[in-house]
């Protein structure tokens, strides 16, 4: 009644799990381009303010979101929980390696603050923080850290990655680190076994999205996520639609529950997930295993089937002269394997990488190695080690 894009799409009948099933899923192009429509017409007075908010994700295609002062506050509410699950000392230093759109935190130097900031800052006193911006090298990043000295730290989970790499190289420890939080990436298993080695402590991860909020906090027993339930309806789907089993991986569709400004019902946000059981925890949250990625990180088989593209790199590492690698898809038959590398591939070497691929994505593409001097990180500040140029 009040959101004109979905007077035709909704109808007035009973809400039980079969209507919902059938009512259609909202793809992020139809978000873009219903503008206006989506927005609400009669937004209660008691959910406060309405504020914009953008984002493109990792998919370059950018939206306006309405919000109102009661969906922020639950962001906050939920980022809170995640801190208080996971028992961190407040009274202790944190240190950021973000983007930093200020354009404050010098190239090297970065900027330290008074507090950790909101929501934390809101509730607790809390010790000082610092921040970096994630363009700086892997080994200045390294640097900065060894001055700053914090108790945690939280990045991105591809510059965690890096990070742990060059702290191995380097024989950086960073004695003072208690904990690693993973944001706005996927989380390999790979990636927590780096930072175990390097630096001796856990990561812990979350799911997140502009948009939506938080959608999953990781479980402060076991490496699996819960699902935020009081905020968000998170379904995932196999391409039937149906709902998957645990065990099962399926496309992410989310329903943010307390957002009327900008309702957004059934809503594709574009990534996989595996389904997990019960957790014995307690907390009766659904649970999900693992966050897969995005879409456009899945490979696409010429038969139209799409597979995750999450690929072993234990071969990788054994290639000492590999320094970055991203595997983008051009085409049903053609991968490009872009490299920045200490020295050119060896045809043994290539040979190795090609198998790899074809055992992985279960396919023989032709495989085609081009080197670079720099692969650049999205203007977000992540960093995809694959990307399908199918159109989705």
């Amino acid at each position: 009644r009040s959101v004109p894009f979905y007077r035709e799409r909704l109808d007035d009948g009973a809400l039980t799990e079969e209507t919902w099933a059938r009512v259609a899923i909202l793809k992020r192009r139809e978000v873009q381009d219903a503008g206006a429509k989506l927005h609400s017409t009669a937004i209660p007075k008691s959910h406060g303010k309405i504020g914009v908010a953008y984002t493109s994700g990792s998919t370059s295609s950018p939206l306006m979101i309405v919000k109102t002062a009661l969906s922020r506050h639950f962001w906050q509410v939920f980022a809170l929980r995640d801190e208080l699950w996971h028992g961190r000392d407040f009274s202790a230093k944190t240190a950021v390696i973000k983007r930093d759109r200020s354009a404050k935190s010098g190239a090297t130097e970065g900027r330290r603050l008074d507090s950790w900031g909101p929501p934390v800052s809101l509730c607790y006193p809390t010790g000082p923080a610092a921040l970096l911006d994630v363009r700086a090298d892997p080994y200045e990043q390294l640097a900065w850290l060894a001055r700053e000295e914090p108790a945690y730290l939280l990045s991105q989970a591809g510059n965690l990655k890096a990070l742990a790499r060059a702290a191995l190289e380097a024989g950086v420890r960073l004695p003072s680190l208690r904990q690693a939080r993973g944001l706005g990436e996927v989380l390999e298993d790979e990636t927590r076994a780096l930072v175990r080695q390097a630096w001796g402590v856990e990561i812990t991860d979350c799911y997140s999205a502009e948009e939506i909020g938080y959608m999953a906090l990781q479980c402060p027993k076991h490496a699996h996520l819960h699902v935020q339930s009081e905020s968000v309806l998170l379904e995932v789907l196999d391409d039937a639609g149906h709902t998957v089993p645990p065990g099962g991986v399926g496309r992410v569709v989310v329903t943010p529950l307390h957002n009327f400004a900008m309702p957004l019902i059934r809503y594709e946000i574009g990534d996989w997930a595996e389904v997990g059981e019960a957790c014995p925890c307690g907390r009766g949250l659904p649970v999900l295993t693992r966050i897969l990625g995005r879409t456009r990180n899945a490979v696409v088989l010429p038969s139209g089937s799409r597979r995750h593209a999450l690929i072993s790199t234990d071969p990788l590492h054994k290639i000492t002269a590999i320094v970055q690698y991203q595997l983008v898809q051009k085409s049903l038959e053609e991968i490009e394997f872009r490299l920045v590398a200490r020295r050119p591939l060896t045809q043994e070497e290539e040979t190795t990488l090609t198998q790899l691929v074809a055992e992985r994505f279960g396919h023989p593409f032709a495989v085609r190695f081009v080197y670079v001097e720099e692969i650049k990180r999205a203007a977000s500040g992540k960093f995809e080690s694959f990307i399908s140029e199918i159109a989705q």
